[in-house]
């Protein structure tokens, strides 16, 4: 809790809510990492106020608006739902007054609930499909610490009770004031079946970070794509040699030979969508970084085709800002391939690694052996690589390897 907060004297003042942003197509919360701001500063439109840690990174939050900066939820807090409010900006350049010191809050028109959070009100935005269950029948949420004029739809009750998803696990997505049957389906989808460690040694409970909880909603998403795995021996050491005399890392020449032999193979290059298969000209390869606290994957756009010194200075950036946690979602989504590289662990001899949604294969690169060749393993989307078309392009790569100076020269 802040050591003071602040609020608006009059209850029908223009307030814009400062809202957990949606930054990527994998985030579902965010956790308030820092405030750059205290209750009661002025802001500027545009000015960083805070800091939220997403699915896959630190990211600043920008005031949406010129104003004082107030009612902020505490630093640190976890899992806050992509659309909710997490602050509110002030316009009206009121008079601010100090809180109280035991901490009553006023109930304003914003609709500050029970915890002082307060939320925005919107419509609910679903048609409840029996149509004798109406929206002026909304049933109260009764959900521990939710605004107390959050409802749920008849419709959405029942649901939950069918499917035994308890309400306590509830909250409207997006701001809005109404569970739906989206919201409880939702739910019911997140839900996993946990192991009884009862029967075992005493266990402590340790919360998940928000890049470790992405990618595990990440792998159970690639689940869904029916793979196939294909695996070849290939020399490196000559490879290793021009990367070395070229004065690139290992992982951004392997990029460049990866790109450089899809623009051969264009099926390589293409996502299976509803209704037909999106072919890409550009290749884009995302990388896998490991950041200690769980895989992020940088993306290097046209990969195939720019000047390799321009790549090595973007991809030493995006490898920093990594392990910083400061990607930003354009940085790290839009992969067309991808390459997880783990020949620095001299114990790998082999490795296969999962495709990322959105691309159709993925290339494991395990460690060298002491005869020069390394293992390499490509997982592909079998709706669109055949076995055969991966064998072609694993025949290019290999040969792209070995007139690696070609495609290496500055």
């Amino acid at each position: 809790m802040q050591e003071k907060d602040w609020f608006c004297r009059e209850s029908k003042m223009p307030k814009v809510p400062v809202t957990m942003p949606h930054l990527s197509d994998t985030m579902e919360t965010g956790k308030i990492s820092s405030w750059t701001k205290k209750p009661g500063n002025r802001v500027k439109a545009g000015e960083v106020i805070g800091e939220i840690e997403t699915d896959k990174a630190l990211v600043e939050i920008e005031s949406p608006a010129e104003g004082v900066f107030l009612s902020p939820r505490e630093a640190g807090e976890s899992d806050v739902p992509v659309g909710e409010t997490i602050a509110w900006i002030d316009t009206s350049g009121v008079e601010e007054v100090p809180l109280p010191a035991h901490d009553e809050r006023p109930v304003t028109s914003g609709s500050i609930g029970t915890t002082g959070v307060a939320f925005q009100s919107m419509k609910a935005d679903e048609t409840f499909p029996p149509p004798a269950l109406k929206a002026d029948t909304l049933i109260p949420a009764t959900i521990q610490g939710t605004d107390p004029d959050v409802r749920m739809t008849p419709y959405a009750k029942a649901l939950a009770n069918d499917l035994g998803v308890p309400t306590g696990s509830l909250f409207p997505k997006g701001g809005h004031q109404v569970i739906t049957a989206k919201d409880v389906l939702r739910m019911a989808l997140k839900q996993s079946v946990d192991p009884d460690l009862t029967l075992g040694p005493p266990f402590r409970i340790e919360k998940n970070s928000s890049i470790r909880e992405s990618v595990a909603r990440n792998m159970v998403n690639a689940l869904q794509i029916p793979s196939f795995r294909i695996s070849s021996d290939i020399e490196l050491s000559l490879f290793i040699d021009v990367v070395k005399k070229a004065g690139i890392s290992i992982t951004l020449g392997l990029s460049r030979i990866l790109a450089v032999s899809v623009m051969d193979h264009p099926r390589m290059n293409a996502s299976w969508i509803s209704g037909g298969m999106a072919l890409r000209d550009q290749v884009d390869v995302g990388i896998a970084v490991d950041t200690g606290e769980g895989l992020v994957t940088p993306v290097l756009r046209n990969t195939a085709k720019r000047d390799i010194r321009d790549l090595q200075a973007e991809w030493e950036i995006l490898l920093e800002k990594a392990r910083k946690q400061k990607l930003l979602p354009r940085e790290y989504l839009g992969g067309t391939i991808y390459l997880s590289n783990l020949g620095n662990f001299r114990c790998v001899s082999y490795f296969d690694a999962v495709i990322p949604v959105g691309a159709s294969a993925i290339l494991a690169v395990a460690a060298p052996r002491s005869n020069g060749f390394s293992s390499l393993t490509l997982t592909c989307d079998h709706r669109v690589v055949f076995g055969a078309d991966a064998a072609r392009f694993l025949e290019t790569f290999s040969a792209n390897l070995k007139n690696s100076a070609l495609f290496l020269a500055g």
